[in-house]
C-alpha cells in the first residue's frame, strides 16, 4: 500500500504530461532599506538585492538622510526622509577627508566615529518609520548601526549589508584587522603568527569590549535596547549579505547567518556613449582610470599618474586613455606636463583635445571594462570596482588609498590580477614598469588568472537571487515565537558567554582536577612519610 502511493504521483505526471510546480507562499510585502554616511558604494549592494525582491513583487522604499535621497534616482525606488541628518553637505565632505587622511585609522575607529555621527538620529528616525511603514524586512548598511538596533528593537527581520568577509571577526579568524594589508597574508613565521593570532586578537577584543561599554551607554540614552551578548553590534540578530565570494576572499569559517552572495551586480548598466564606443572601436589598447566617488587625490598624484599614462602612450605601450573626473578633482591638475623633453599643455587635454585621451564628467564604468580594447585599469582598489575588474577580465594597477581598499588590493594581488603601488611613495618609473608588466605579460601569468578569476566572478554572481531567497526565508519562516530565534542562528549565539563557551563546565574540570592532585599530592606526601618512617636508617636514627 505504501509503495503505491509513493509511486502514484509518477502515473499522474506520466499519464498527464506534467506536474508543475506553483509557489503558493509568497504575498505582498514591504522592504525598507537604509543606508547614509557609506555614500554610494555602500548603498549599490542593497540597491541590487532589492531590487531583484522588487521584480519578485515586493514594494521597496529607500530611507535616508536627505543629502543621500538622490541615490534611488536610478533605481526607481519611493524615498523615505529621514531630515537633513546630523551632519551638512560640507561636514560630510571635511569628515571624508579626515578618515582618508589619517594613516592609523582601523576599523574600530571608523566604527566609533560612525556611531557617534550617526546612532541617535538614525535610530529615533528609523524607529518611527518602521513604526509607521511596517516593513515585512528590513536592509541595512554595515554602518547604520541605528537602523540594525532599530529593525532588531521592533522584532523585523533584518539583513546587514558588508562589503567583504574583512568587516566580519571571530576570536577564532587568523585575520583581525582588516585595514592592514597584513591581514590577508600567510606569514606562518613565529613573530607573524603570534602578531597575527595574540596581538592584533587581544588588541581587537580590547577594543571591542571597551565600545561595546561606550555603545551600551549611548543605547539607554537613545531608548534602545541594552546589548546583552558580546560584542557591540547586533550583526547576529539578523542575516549578513557579503559582496564576495570564495576565491577572492580567502576561505574561512563562517556563522550560518553569513552568506556570501557576491560578486553582486545590477541587471542594466549604462551603455557607451556613441562617441565613446568609437573611441574604444577605434583602438586595440586603452586603459581606463577611475578612483571612485570618495577619494581625492593631490596635485602631486595626479601630476604623477598623467606624467606616466602620457609616456606610456608615447611608448606606444596603450594607445586610449578615459578617465572620469569631477570638478573638485580637474582643480588638482597641473598646468603643464614634461614627457620625453616635450611640455604638454594639461588644458588642451582636460578640453578633450589630445586625440588618445578623453577626460569625462562621467564614464559607464561596467560598459568602459566590458570592451575588448580596454586593457588596462588603473584603480583604488574599492570593491566595487574589484568586482567589475573580475567580472569583466580587466588586469588592475592598484593603488589603494584607504579603508577596506588595502585588503581588496590583497586580494586581487594574491589571486594574480593585479600588482599594487603604494600611493604616498609610487614614481612615476614604477608606475610605467609596473604597467608595462600587466600589459606585457610574457609569461601569460596574469592572463591565466584573469581568466580563472573571471570565471568564478561570473559564475559566482549568480547569487544576488540567492540573497533574495535568503531574504524571503527572513520575511516568512525566519522569527519564531522568540524573536532571538531564526533559521541562519545556531543555538550558541543566543547563549551567554558563560554557557557559549562551557566556563562553567570548565570551571568544574579544573576545580575537580585541582582537588584531585592535590588529593594525590598529600596521599604521595603521606605514603613517602610512611616508607622514610619505617626505613632502617630511620629506626637507627632513634636508637
Amino acid at each position: 500500500m505504501k509503495i503505491t502511493l509513493l509511486i502514484l504521483p509518477s502515473f499522474i505526471s506520466l499519464a498527464t504530461g506534467q506536474v508543475s510546480f506553483n509557489e503558493t507562499w509568497r504575498q505582498p510585502g514591504k522592504i525598507i532599506i537604509s543606508s547614509h554616511y557609506g555614500g554610494y558604494s555602500h548603498a549599490k549592494p542593497i540597491f541590487q538585492v532589492a531590487s531583484a525582491l522588487e521584480r519578485r513583487g515586493y514594494e521597496v522604499g529607500f530611507a535616508s538622510f536627505t543629502p543621500f535621497l538622490d541615490l534611488a534616482n536610478p533605481w526607481g525606488m519611493r524615498k523615505i526622509p529621514m531630515g537633513d541628518g546630523p551632519l551638512t553637505v560640507e561636514e560630510i565632505k571635511e569628515a571624508s577627508k579626515r578618515l582618508i587622511s589619517d594613516p592609523h585609522m582601523d576599523i574600530m575607529k571608523v566604527v566609533a566615529i560612525m556611531w557617534h555621527t550617526a546612532y541617535d538620529y538614525s535610530y529615533q528616525q528609523l524607529k518611527r518609520i518602521f513604526a509607521e511603514e511596517k516593513p515585512n524586512f528590513v536592509m541595512c548598511d554595515v554602518f547604520n548601526f541605528g537602523c540594525i538596533d532599530a529593525a532588531s528593537d521592533l522584532n523585523i527581520p533584518f539583513s546587514v549589508q558588508v562589503a567583504s568577509l574583512c568587516l566580519l571577526y571571530s576570536i577564532s579568524d587568523t585575520v583581525i584587522n582588516s585595514l592592514d594589508i597584513g591581514s590577508v597574508t600567510t606569514d606562518f613565521g613565529v613573530v607573524g603568527r603570534f602578531n597575527r593570532n595574540f596581538k592584533r586578537r587581544l588588541e581587537y577584543l580590547w577594543k571591542n569590549w571597551h565600545f561595546t561599554q561606550i555603545a551600551n551607554q549611548e543605547r539607554v540614552k537613545s531608548g534602545s535596547v541594552v546589548r546583552q551578548e558580546p560584542g557591540f553590534n547586533n550583526f547576529d540578530k539578523g542575516v549578513i549579505f557579503v559582496n564576495s565570494f570564495f576565491g577572492i576572499d580567502q576561505p574561512k569559517n563562517l556563522p550560518p547567518n553569513v552568506h556570501l552572495v557576491g560578486p553582486l551586480l545590477s541587471f542594466e548598466y549604462p551603455p557607451l556613449t556613441p562617441e565613446l564606443q568609437s573611441f574604444l572601436d577605434s583602438r586595440q589598447r586603452v586603459t581606463y582610470i577611475a578612483f571612485g566617488t570618495n577619494v581625492r587625490l593631490d596635485r602631486a598624484k595626479i601630476t604623477k599618474i598623467l606624467t606616466s599614462v602620457l609616456q606610456l602612450l608615447d611608448d606606444k605601450a596603450v594607445d586610449g586613455v578615459i578617465w572620469p573626473l569631477s570638478v573638485s578633482a580637474i582643480e588638482e591638475f597641473p598646468e603643464e606636463i614634461h614627457v620625453n623633453n616635450a611640455t604638454i599643455q594639461v588644458e588642451q587635454i582636460l578640453k578633450n583635445l589630445h586625440e588618445n585621451i578623453r577626460i569625462l564628467d562621467f564614464a559607464p564604468q561596467f560598459s568602459v571594462l566590458s570592451h575588448p580594447n580596454t586593457v588596462l585599469f588603473v584603480s583604488h582598489g574599492g570593491l566595487d570596482s574589484a568586482n567589475e575588474a573580475l567580472v569583466t577580465g580587466t588586469r588592475v594597477l592598484s593603488l589603494p588609498v584607504f579603508g577596506d581598499q588595502f585588503y581588496n588590493v590583497a586580494n586581487l594581488k594574491i589571486a594574480g590580477v593585479t600588482i599594487p603601488m603604494d600611493i604616498n611613495t609610487f614614481s612615476i618609473p614604477e608606475m610605467i614598469e609596473k604597467a608595462k608588466l600587466l600589459l606585457e605579460d610574457k609569461g601569460g601569468y596574469f592572463a591565466r588568472n584573469v581568466h580563472r578569476m573571471q570565471l568564478l566572478a561570473q559564475i559566482n554572481s549568480k547569487r544576488i537571487q540567492h540573497a533574495a531567497d535568503i531574504a524571503e526565508q527572513m520575511i516568512y519562516a525566519g522569527n519564531t515565537d522568540d524573536p532571538m530565534k531564526n533559521i541562519h542562528q545556531t543555538l550558541e549565539s543566543r547563549l551567554s558567554l558563560w554557557l557559549r563557551y562551557d566556563l562553567d563546565i570548565y570551571i568544574i574540570l579544573i576545580s575537580i582536577s585541582t582537588m584531585l592532585s592535590y588529593g594525590f599530592f598529600r596521599l604521595a606526601q603521606v605514603a613517602f612519610e610512611a616508607v622514610i618512617s619505617f626505613s632502617p636508617s630511620a629506626k637507627v636514627k632513634k636508637l
